[in-house]
């Protein structure tokens, strides 16, 4: 979780979640009910392939389920958008 959190407070970090955001809301806006976060982290590979601005940039798979947690947290209309396995108990309550 830690690596994780400075992660997320890197410009890498803060960059990819505001994509994964973005992402997320053009599923919603399309009628999506449902989308898995790896979805989203292979099209935020994708973009981090084909654009020149994004480039070093990487993404951990660790971070996918990560990533959806937070939105979850930071917007409730992403509350059941994301299929969630249990979270690990050293993990629970620290975002």
């Amino acid at each position: 979780m830690e690596r994780y959190n400075r992660w997320l407070s890197s410009p890498h970090g803060k960059q990819t979640y505001s994509l994964f955001k973005k992402f997320a809301n053009i599923l919603k806006m399309k009628g999506k009910q449902k989308s898995s976060a790896q979805f989203i982290v292979n099209r935020l590979r994708w973009e981090y392939e084909i654009e020149d601005r994004y480039m070093g940039f990487k993404i951990s798979n660790d971070h996918a389920p990560m990533l959806a947690r937070q939105l979850m947290l930071d917007d409730p209309r992403y509350e059941n958008f994301f299929d969630m396995r249990e979270t690990p108990k050293n993990i629970k309550g620290t975002m």
